[in-house]
């Protein structure tokens, strides 16, 4: 009995013995990984610095990518600030990379426009601002050249597209430009199906864009780069929020070239269309309007008919539509020819008009202005012909 009784206590001790060690190895463990935590945690907050200024010093180095810088606007939201000259279109979140853009003291991309040459005016959105095409090769720098050329003296063609701009926006930016007295002798207006999205902005979204660029502004004091990356991420987030709405909207709209968006089109834009032609003819200024249907659709043709229905007897207008003939797609299907036209016309990763797409429109319109115009118009807005 006395054995087991000391059996019984010499388990206990050394059970107790046991326990007390355990507890001084957890009692080390725990500084141990703490400091395993402090290691972990003062690394990345290093490497968050770290990256931090050298995305600071990268966006501030002389030749790194810079972005379009806009100011905001009480009537168009918002407009590009004037005298700089960015690499890439958007605030480089969703645009793309591009030679570099010299945007002049109005705000528009023109290097040494002089308003004491005769001016042909161009309107509209990022296909006339031209992002991915050096500015010697936009169809208003090749169109300028080839009127100078051949009339013997300087042309100017002044680029006043932005990206963004619909209708609402070009007769804005045209009755500016007359309110400074700053009078062309053409104004040309590029209209597109793919613009329809392009609308007057709301009260409400004015307000929501004066306090986003006032918050952008603000962060920039302190970093430029922060400001790119929170505005990036917030894109992000916006773009996820919208894909929904977008996929049931392209399940509701079936053809955005059909003759019902054509409709669509004037229904919710042909105000804006008829204020510039009024403006136009209290200055007495030809306008051409100069619909881009490169597919050859049954949209553009409906658009292109209710502008003759509506404008075509106004004194100072003139409607061009140039379509899939023009870039020599003549496939039966508009799919074949959309598809033809990406693979030849566009940029690379992106929808806009590289290059060869440019030339084409600044042959055209040299062609029609050296042929057509004169004969094509009518009385009250009649150019002497100095082109």
């Amino acid at each position: 009995m006395a054995l087991a009784t000391e059996l019984i206590e010499q388990r206990s001790a050394d059970s107790q013995l046991s326990s007390a060690r355990i507890a001084r190895a957890e009692t080390k463990r725990r500084p141990l990984l703490s400091h395993r935590v402090w290691d972990v945690a003062s690394h990345l907050c290093l490497t968050c610095v770290l990256m931090l200024l050298i995305g600071e010093a990268w966006t501030r180095l002389p030749g790194s990518p810079q972005a379009i810088q806009y100011l905001y606007d009480e009537e168009l939201s918002y407009r590009y600030a004037p005298n700089q000259t960015p690499t890439s279109r958007l605030l480089s979140l969703y645009g793309i990379d591009s030679p570099p853009m010299h945007i002049d003291e109005r705000g528009f991309r023109n290097s040494g426009a002089d308003w004491s040459n005769l001016t042909l005016l161009a309107l509209g959105s990022s296909e006339v601002l031209g992002p991915g095409v050096a500015e010697e090769h936009l169809w208003t720098s090749r169109l300028s050249e080839l009127l100078s050329q051949s009339g013997g003296r300087k042309v100017q063609v002044y680029n006043a597209g932005t990206g963004g701009y619909g209708p609402y926006h070009s007769a804005v930016v045209f009755r500016r430009f007359l309110e400074q007295d700053l009078t062309p002798a053409l104004a040309i207006v590029r209209v597109s199906l793919a613009d329809s999205d392009f609308i007057q902005p709301t009260p409400e979204q004015l307000k929501t864009e004066k306090y986003r660029k006032d918050q952008r502004d603000l962060l920039k004091r302190y970093s430029r780069f922060l400001s790119f990356v929170f505005a990036k991420l917030k894109l992000q987030g916006e773009s996820f929020k919208a894909l929904p709405s977008y996929l049931v909207s392209r399940q509701s709209v079936r053809d955005p070239y059909s003759a019902q968006a054509g409709d669509a089109m004037w229904t919710a834009n042909g105000e804006h269309w008829s204020r510039i032609a009024s403006l136009a003819k209290e200055r007495k200024i030809p306008v051409l309007f100069m619909i881009a249907d490169p597919y050859g659709t049954e949209g553009g043709l409906t658009l292109f008919s209710a502008f003759q229905a509506n404008l075509g007897n106004h004194p100072c207008v003139l409607v061009r539509r140039y379509t899939n003939e023009l870039f020599g797609l003549n496939q039966p299907e508009v799919s074949e020819r959309r598809k033809l036209y990406k693979e030849r016309y566009m940029l690379p990763h992106d929808e806009h008009g590289n290059v060869l797409q440019h030339e084409v429109i600044a042959s055209e319109l040299y062609r029609y202005l050296r042929t057509d115009f004169h004969s094509g118009q009518k009385g009250g807005c009649q150019q002497s012909g100095a082109w």
